[in-house]
């Protein structure tokens, strides 16, 4: 990517990354991906960062506090987690087997960092190469990330080039050595780290803290809405793995109701992983979190 000082939107970003991926169209309706309207209210100042597209879908989805996910129709989703319960009961009469039953680690807080990226006052090289040319040569240069980045090339003609923040791609055709110079201004580095309180004054200070780190976050106030997002997340620690008569219909994410004996009436719980066994007759392996505290 490259550094947007006035911001650029996760939505934007988001079709570039999956432009850039190469996905082919499927639908002569449109392209396969259906990306939630509100992360256009998202803004980031960083440059994306080289990574899989996948890596950086996941990172898109995460500063937006949404989902990533392909659906039964083939369509990739980044989408907040739905909110709609289904009428599925989990209860005694489908499971196979008492569900195991666990907790994750009691929380003390969540911490995210909101990064600030600042380009030094003066053009710096960021990188020198000779390289040897024999009709047309395509090339992918590396360097620190800057801002207006710059390429410079002597000794052969530049036929396309790409530019990024902490990368170029040059397509160069000619014979003989080719000198170029890549020129940009650094981006300095920075972070303010913000904290969203799990436990109350007078908790045991024993539990654990949960580090995020997303480079696209560069704002103090998103930086507290994704850590808030992640604590209430990280609240519900009943999870619940369970043997059970299968059922296609369910996918992961989907909002199930969840009969626990401790409680009078069904919990929502949140399907984290579905496997289905076909050997005659279905069963399936349902792990599910309880959406509410224990």
């Amino acid at each position: 990517g490259v550094y947007h000082p006035t911001g650029k939107n996760l939505y934007e970003l988001a079709v570039e990354v999956l432009t850039d991926s190469g996905l082919a169209p499927f639908d002569p309706n449109g392209p396969p991906w259906r990306l939630w309207d509100g992360l256009a209210d998202f803004t980031t100042a960083a440059p994306l960062p080289a990574k899989p597209h996948r890596e950086l879908l996941q990172l898109i989805a995460h500063a937006a506090c949404c989902v990533l996910y392909t659906d039964r129709e083939g369509y990739l989703r980044i989408e907040p987690a739905s909110g709609e319960q289904s009428e599925y009961l989990l209860g005694p009469g489908q499971m196979l087997a008492r569900p195991k039953a666990s907790l994750t680690p009691a929380l003390r807080a969540v911490e995210c960092p909101a990064y600030a990226y600042q380009p030094e006052e003066k053009v710096s090289e960021l990188h020198k190469e000779d390289v040897s040319v024999d009709g047309t040569v395509r090339l992918m240069l590396t360097f620190p990330q800057a801002a207006d980045v710059a390429v410079a090339v002597e000794g052969a003609r530049v036929v396309s080039q790409t530019l990024w923040a902490g990368a170029a791609e040059l397509v160069l055709e000619g014979s003989g050595t080719a000198r170029i110079v890549v020129t940009g201004r650094k981006l300095a580095q920075s972070r303010r780290i913000v904290t969203a309180e799990a436990q109350r004054p007078g908790d045991a200070p024993d539990g654990l803290t949960e580090t995020l780190d997303n480079p696209l976050i560069t704002d103090a106030a998103h930086a507290r809405l994704v850590a808030e997002w992640v604590r209430d997340w990280l609240l519900l620690r009943g999870t619940y793995e369970a043997e059970y008569r299968g059922s296609p219909e369910l996918d992961q994410g989907d909002l199930i109701r969840l009969e626990n004996q401790f409680s009078p009436e069904p919990a929502p719980a949140r399907v984290l992983r579905s496997e289905l066994v076909y050997n005659g007759s279905l069963r399936g392996r349902l792990e599910v979190k309880r959406m509410a505290e224990e």
